[in-house]
């Protein structure tokens, strides 16, 4: 029972669970009256009235006032026979023991035993965004309970965003939104927040995130609005802070703010200024300009300033999130970090007090052993050691691409060092564009209890293998102590009994999907305009689908996960998946709202049927459906390869490769690579023939092929699909070679090119038509253009006629795709281990290869020396490796600007055919690599002097 608390607490010593206490008298000590009556009330609250309890407090204060930042929370208690001593530093403290006693409590008894404990950090907060969505109080009290039974202790309201303000003013009564919270309301909240040794903070946003406030009062606006706001995301409205009335009345609104909310802290906002607004205005801009300031950065602080210099006259410290960062912002600003640990980062070296949000924001729908991971104070090597955890985890490998571009995120205006920094504790951040008062609990506390514990132990409790169990006994307990009805279900006519096979196992889609949606979030993080782009969620949408109901995490896709990993019998979870499927039509039309589910239904009976060796393996399948993941497809279909794998004497991990744009690639245990060739692109047989025909000639510059027990080199599962294996080298490879390795890059395929042209053998073909360039051309031409490719088919047009003409009788064995990614380097030094990506040996000009790598070698180099010095070490190395005088040497310098503009025409054609050849992460994403090829092409044409230079 001890071992299952949560958060788990300190020190536990002199533990006898034969030994239980019964029931008996309460007294309470040394307290005032106010103080006494507020644990008393927790007493009962938690049904601990009946047991022989005495409570002592220390520091027993006015015992009329809220808790305050720097109150203590340390307590202790022994229960033995004689029964509970409980002795806390503050009321606030004995208040939060007594919920860790009655954690305790199981069938009327406590264990014997002493508990020792105190908080790691002072502030343990949770954030409820109330603006995008109204929540009721009610669900404001419930989610006050829950937090005081995790030992949490603030609360933090947001209470205006661009899309309402829920506070009452009374000075300026049509700010006032429909929904919202009356001061008395707002006080009661706060005194149940407080009987719970809860602090609530209050925030209002400004000078942006303020359509609202604009809308009520146009003369505060810096601009024009067209209208209230319907969507979500950044807004332009904003302040006009250079009207002294403004600013005045802000500070009559926080002003009464702070007449409501007695705690010490008021959070003003400050994020997501966008400077539209105040550039295009020329009174602000000649303001700006009679006070010096070149930048909009410079007119937020001074608004920053003046509203923090206003709070602190009137006793109030200031928060703000990590965009209000400048060299003369006050040190005594409190900074809530949010745009990655390198804020919090920053925040510290400032000298600022900080709190950490970035790793725990509930909307994002992250599993709980993500936010698990970080703690407020950890190391920058330990934040990296999480970040990289993440990017390998295939639950998350859909959004991984924009998880990593947020870790580069944001712009930061100081760099200014001060002492003072520290972390003053945790705040999850719980945004409300896709969450009501109906789905907040399952939003929240599916992974607020795993937070709060980092929050109160830190770094000392990483106990990962027990969090998932802890939490879900705890939540339970916690639900029927508190009488929460239906507490974090998902409806009964969403939750059909026929369906649950399917239902458990699904979750929302990662990160900012749901909110974006996919094709919006592919655009962000590959580079496209997302603009054009609807988001597909508004105010107006209905948060009434499954979607909406669904908890972040499946726990039954984890128990699958876990039987997998343990190799155990799954036969039952699959027989459900096909059973699921069977009855889905009948449930569909019992429930309009699941039709949704249809691919869903389908992609995991196919899983089963993937698992039991019955179907090929798809590695689609754990691509998202909509808004919907289905988290086990990974796994399965990893176990299915590992299967594979054990034919070739490969076992242990596996690790998909997601660099290839054709085959489906994967280390096993770091001892070997096993590939199922793509017969839609290849003639995969004449691939392998062409291996084995070659082997002698290419020896140990390429990966030594694997044999099954019975001395194949290839195997054919389920579906058809042809898999081999290779053994795997532990090696580095680059897309963007650095400069150092060009040399070596040029000798290593001029070395294969040498290899290769010993032998009078042709290798069979195995992409009709591949480096055929009038054949790519005449593809081209019987495709439709679109407005966003005449630009590129003019220029297509252009250059056409004007290509070189290579001399056949010039013609060997070649590898094809001399791409730098295409090899291997070893660790610690510039030599090549090996070349890879052998599928496309081809009878042509070995010209070709050498301008298919220098075209990889220079692509996203625009600097004219950079690119001539690479230039000048890729042909120094291919010309120490392989004998130029075979073939004419303007077939070498002409080659790069052909392969180049080949490949763009690849790149368009696909891009025209709806990306059916190249995988791409967005659509648009072949079109920008095709402008990206013919740009380069220009450039290409352009050095051809140096390069025919470097050549001889």
């Amino acid at each position: 029972m001890l071992d299952a608390l949560l958060p788990s607490v300190s020190e536990i010593r002199g533990v006898d669970p034969n030994k239980r206490l019964r029931a008996g008298e309460t007294s309470v000590q040394n307290l005032p009256f106010e103080a006494h009556a507020r644990i008393l009330a927790a007493l009962q609250r938690y049904r601990l009235d009946r047991y022989p309890i005495r409570v002592q407090v220390t520091q027993p204060g006015a015992g009329d006032r809220e808790p305050r930042l720097a109150d203590s929370y340390a307590y202790r208690f022994q229960i033995d026979s004689s029964g509970v001593l409980l002795r806390a530093d503050t009321e606030f403290a004995a208040i939060t023991g007594c919920a860790t006693l009655a954690a305790l409590d199981r069938d009327g008894s406590l264990p014997h035993c002493e508990v020792i404990d105190q908080p790691t950090y002072s502030w343990r907060g949770l954030m409820v965004d109330t603006s995008r969505h109204y929540m009721p109080i009610a669900r404001l009290e419930e989610t006050l309970d829950l937090m005081a039974c995790y030992r949490l202790n603030v609360l933090h309201l947001g209470l205006s965003n661009d899309q309402a303000c829920r506070f009452t003013s009374d000075r300026f009564p049509w700010l006032t939104s429909t929904d919202h919270y009356t001061t008395h309301e707002l006080r009661a909240l706060i005194r149940y927040a407080a009987e719970r040794a809860i602090r609530i903070v209050p925030e209002l946003d400004v000078p942006a995130h303020t359509t609202s406030w604009v809308h009520a009062y146009p003369e505060w606006g810096a601009g024009a609005l067209e209208g209230p706001s319907t969507g979500f995301g950044m807004h332009y409205a904003c302040l006009d802070p250079t009207k002294p009335e403004v600013l005045c009345a802000v500070k009559d609104i926080f002003q009464d703010l702070t007449e409501v909310f007695p705690d010490e802290y008021v959070h003003i906002g400050g994020d997501e200024v966008m400077s539209n607004w105040w550039d295009a205005n020329p009174a602000i801009q000649g303001w700006m300009r009679e006070r010096g300031m070149s930048s909009v950065h410079q007119l937020q602080t001074w608004f920053i300033c003046e509203l923090g210099a206003y709070l602190t006259s009137i006793g109030k410290q200031v928060i703000g999130w990590d965009e209000i960062l400048a060299d003369d912002l006050p040190q005594a600003f409190t900074i809530q970090a949010w745009r990655g640990m390198t804020a919090r980062d920053i925040a510290l070296k400032a000298g600022h007090p900080t709190i950490v949000s970035s790793p725990y924001y509930l909307d994002l729908f992250f599993p709980s052993d993500f936010h698990y991971r970080y703690e407020p104070a950890m190391s920058a090597s330990t934040v990296g050691a999480a970040e990289d955890q993440a990017q390998a985890d295939s639950r998350l490998a859909h959004v991984s691409d924009g998880m990593h571009w947020q870790t580069t995120f944001g712009m930061f205006n100081t760099d200014v060092a001060r002492a003072g920094g520290k972390v003053l504790g945790g705040e999850a951040c719980m945004w409300s564009e896709i969450v009501d008062g109906d789905t907040l609990h399952t939003r929240v506390w599916s992974r607020m209890p795993a937070i709060a514990e980092r929050f109160w132990r830190g770094a000392q409790s990483v106990d990962e293998a027990t969090m998932y169990a802890r939490t879900a006994a705890s939540l339970a307990d916690w639900a029927a102590r508190l009488e929460l009805a239906e507490f974090m279900a998902i409806p009964t006519s969403l939750n059909l009994p026929a369906l649950r096979p399917l239902i458990e196992q699904l979750e929302p889609v990662k990160w900012y999907a749901r909110l974006l949606g996919m094709d919006r979030v592919r655009a962000r993080t590959s580079g496209q305009t997302e603009i054009s782009l609807k988001r597909p969620y508004d105010l107006a949408s209905k948060l009434d689908r499954l979607i909406d109901f669904l908890p972040p995490e499946s726990l039954a896709a984890r128990s699958v996960m876990q039987a997998l990993d343990a190799e155990a019998d799954i036969e039952h979870w699959c027989n459900g998946w096909r059973m699921q499927a069977e009855a889905f039509d009948d449930c569909a039309t019992q429930e309009p709202r699941l039709a949704e589910l249809r691919e869903l239904s389908q992609t995991l009976a196919t899983l089963a049927d993937i698992h039991d060796d019955r179907a090929a393996i798809d590695m689609a399948l754990q691509e998202p459906i909509g808004e919907y993941l289905l988290p086990i497809a990974s796994p399965v279909l990893h176990h299915a390869v590992k299967r594979l794998g054990r034919l070739f004497q490969l076992d242990g991990e596996v690790r998909e490769i997601t660099k290839g744009h054709i085959n489906d690639t994967f280390v096993i245990g770091e001892r070997g690579v096993l590939q199922r060739l793509n017969s839609d692109i290849f003639d995969a047989q004449a691939v392998l023939r062409n291996r084995r025909r070659f082997d002698e000639a290419l020896g140990d510059l390429v990966p030594t092929r694997l044999l099954t027990s019975a001395g194949d080199d290839f195997v054919i599962d389920a579906g058809g699909g042809i898999w081999r294996a290779a053994n795997y080298v532990n090696a580095r490879n680059f897309d963007v070679l650095p400069n150092e390795l060009c040399e070596p890059a040029g000798a290593a395929f001029g070395n294969l090119l040498n290899r290769l042209r010993s032998t009078s053998v042709r290798p069979e073909p195995v992409i009709a038509g591949f480096h055929d360039l009038q054949g790519y051309l005449s593809d081209l031409d019987e495709l439709d253009a679109d407005p966003n490719t005449k630009e590129w088919l003019d220029f297509v047009a252009s250059r056409r006629h004007a290509v070189f003409e290579f001399q056949m009788s010039e013609f060997q064995v070649i590898h094809g795709d001399c791409k730098v990614n295409n090899l291997l380097f070893e660790l610690h030094n510039a030599r090549v281990a090996e070349i890879v990506d052998l599928d496309t040996l081809m009878w042509g000009h070995p010209a070709w290869d050498f301008g298919d790598l220098v075209r990889s070698v220079l692509t996203g180099f625009t600097d004219e020396a950079q690119r001539l010095e690479r230039i000048r070490k890729v042909a120094t190395g291919f010309r120490s490796e392989t004998d130029l005088t075979f073939c004419d040497i303007e077939a070498y310098v002409c080659a790069p600007e052909h392969m180049s503009f080949m490949l763009g025409v690849r790149f368009l054609t696909d891009h025209l055919r709806g990306d059916t050849y190249f995988k791409v992460r967005a659509r648009g994403e072949n079109l920008t690599r095709a402008i990206e090829q013919f740009e380069l092409a220009v450039r290409l044409e352009e050095v051809k002097p140096a390069i025919r230079e470097a050549l001889t």
